[in-house]
């Protein structure tokens, strides 16, 4: 089984993306549309009793949808995914966030493969930006690279370890922290080809 960790809020935020209901929907949408079957979203709601109500509402029926709720924490707070990290079922643990999307139906089985021959105990790949809302235009596709600013959970998938955490990866760079977490305590990792994760809130892009 392979579990996505999708923190979530439907409140308003500075630099936070507009229609965020449409949004998680979106995401939500994403993950029930990869053809992986064993496989589970583990929702966290940051704080925002609507998005549990919303999720209830709309996806209740869906028994590979988890939803916990978590007190606000602070903005780029590591908390909230290590909340999420705290209670997956999977043995693959890959993640989404809730104003961006998973592309292709393959996105997951392509990570799950993507782990075995040869042994890795985490991996990397490329991501894409969606930058129109027009979705006859091409995405822009971008290369993920173990350095600052090129790489975040858009990128990664790892093992479901209970010795690493989100705990302490805070602030804008959150994401970084974590991968270097990884870098340190596990160096057997790889890149793989394939998957397609789109990022649809970022700087001139369509969510902005």
């Amino acid at each position: 089984m392979i579990s996505v960790i999708m923190p979530c809020t439907l409140q308003e935020y500075e630099g936070g993306a507009k229609k965020r209901k449409e949004k998680l929907d979106r995401a939500i949408k994403s993950f029930l549309a990869q053809d992986y079957a064993e496989k589970e979203l583990v929702c966290v709601a940051d704080g925002c009793m609507d998005t549990i109500q919303f999720i209830s509402d709309n996806y209740n029926h869906e028994p590979s949808i988890r939803t916990y709720y978590l007190s606000k924490q602070e903005h780029f707070s590591g908390n909230v995914r290590d909340f999420g990290l705290k209670r997956p079922n999977g043995d693959y643990i890959a993640y989404l966030d809730a104003d961006d999307k998973l592309g292709e139906p393959t996105h997951l089985s392509k990570i799950v493969a993507g782990f075995k021959s040869p042994h890795a105990d985490w991996i990397y790949f490329d991501d894409y930006v969606k930058y129109f809302e027009l979705d006859h235009l091409p995405l822009a596709p971008r290369e993920a690279k173990l350095t600052f600013g090129n790489i975040g959970v858009s990128n990664i998938a790892h093992r479901n370890f209970k010795d690493i955490e989100w705990s302490g990866c805070n602030f804008y760079n959150h994401d970084y922290i974590f991968v270097q977490r990884l870098i340190d305590k596990y160096p057997t990792y790889k890149k793989i080809e394939g998957t397609s994760y789109v990022v649809c809130h970022i700087q001139n892009g369509c969510d902005t």
